[in-house]
């Protein structure tokens, strides 16, 4: 009758024919109970607080042994009298932090498969690979797979094995270590680049030296003082000295001496750099893993959700909120420290997996609100029954006219 008003509308027009005390907090929680109104107007579910880092990121391991990949948006390159769109394959090391910036032709399976044969040959297959649910991920990775456990192949690549782990999907902020890598390339070839086209090879080529710069950044902070150390790098750890570091002359002039091919120098230089990258290692343990301990943690956000297996929401989508599905919970996904972040819930296409925080409630439940009060008149003397009757015949009216 009245269109989903609001609060002050609806009681406006309660006004006109009753007066109930204390209405506007009787009001209020009458109209949490409109389903067409939380479609529109509820928010979604809390995220609780960060989960710990896991394991792979603060554990030793090989450059690249651990790597996430993603892809970058269409970039239009000129290729003879035409032009074509073409992608960047972003693959970066969740331990060193450093990247591997490869072209791609497109975003197909096949081109990401001849993006990632190359990564693997320069820097050695790894074996836990995260992304997201792009289709293209998602096929490679069933590819791969099954690449990897044909007879044909099973004996020679046994130790290449790819374990690919998805994030969930919708929640772009748990890749967050790429996400960030890819934001950094996109914002180098916007200041290279400009407005203007170039070939293929030249992109390739700016991508390279991108990849340069961005393996030479610092992990850790930067000190004024001129006597202390350098700050740590991903480049430093893969290969023991900047890519940008000029060569040292006394280094140039022991590799001109006769006698440097002689066993005894090899292995004091061999030994020299052996303590070198461990000393590396040791300041990104005592340094840049320290930190990672520096996040910010809302105090503020309850470590346990209101949700509940078999409440029927509201699933966050890219069409306008009127059209988005509803979902019924049917499973908790819970983390390291056994906190429900994502949720398995059952549509009309289908089993999916999403966030809480793009999760909107429909149903009001205990934990949403109080139950519906009931206008008392603090007693029970029958010369007040009437007045009682008519104040509940009013919310009944109020609710009817919503």
């Amino acid at each position: 009758m009245h269109l989903h008003c609001g609060l002050n509308e609806t009681l406006n027009y309660s006004r006109l024919r009753f007066w109930i005390p204390s209405a506007r907090p009787l009001i209020k929680k009458i109209l949490k109970y409109c389903v067409t109104c939380r479609k529109v107007q509820s928010k979604p579910f809390q995220s609780v607080i960060e989960p710990p880092l896991p394991e792979e990121r603060i554990s030793k391991s090989m450059p690249f042994q651990i790597t996430g990949i993603d892809y970058s948006g269409a970039i239009t390159v000129r290729e003879q009298s035409t032009s074509t769109k073409v992608y960047i394959a972003l693959f970066t090391c969740m331990v060193t932090r450093a990247v591997h910036l490869e072209v791609a032709g497109s975003n197909s399976e096949e081109d990401f498969l001849r993006a990632f044969i190359k990564f693997a040959s320069r820097r050695s297959f790894p074996s836990i690979v995260y992304s997201d649910n792009a289709m293209n991920f998602v096929s490679a990775s069933k590819t791969l797979k099954d690449i990897a456990n044909s007879q044909l192949v099973s004996s020679a690549f046994n130790n290449y094995q790819v374990e690919w782990r998805f994030i969930t999907p919708r929640a772009p902020w748990q890749g967050g270590a790429w996400e960030r890598m890819i934001g950094i390339t996109k914002t180098s070839l916007k200041k290279i680049l400009g407005k203007s086209l170039v070939t293929r090879q030249d992109l390739e080529t700016i991508l390279a030296q991108i990849e340069a710069k961005i393996n030479d950044r610092p992990l850790t902070y930067l000190s004024e003082d001129i006597n202390d150390l350098q700050p740590l790098t991903p480049s430093l750890l893969i290969n023991g000295r900047r890519i940008k570091e000029f060569p040292d002359p006394v280094e140039i002039e022991d590799i001109r001496d006769p006698s440097f091919q002689e066993k005894a120098i090899l292995t004091k230089c061999l030994t020299h750099n052996q303590l070198l990258l461990q000393n590396f290692w040791k300041r990104w343990h005592s340094d840049y893993l320290l930190s990672l301990r520096e996040r910010s943690q809302s105090n503020n956000v309850a470590l346990n959700n209101s949700i509940k297996i078999g409440d029927i929401v509201q699933i966050h989508g890219d069409s306008p909120r009127v059209n988005w599905k509803l979902g019924r919970v049917i499973a908790f996904i819970t983390g390291s420290d056994n906190l429900v972040r994502s949720v398995e819930l059952v549509t009309d296409s289908g089993k999916i997996i999403r966030p809480i925080t793009k999760l909107y409630p429909l149903e009001v439940t205990a934990n949403t609100i109080q139950p519906e009060a009931t206008v008392s008149t603090g007693t029970s003397d029958p010369a007040t029954r009437p007045r009682r009757l008519a104040a509940e015949k009013a919310l009944a009216l109020i609710k009817n006219s919503i």
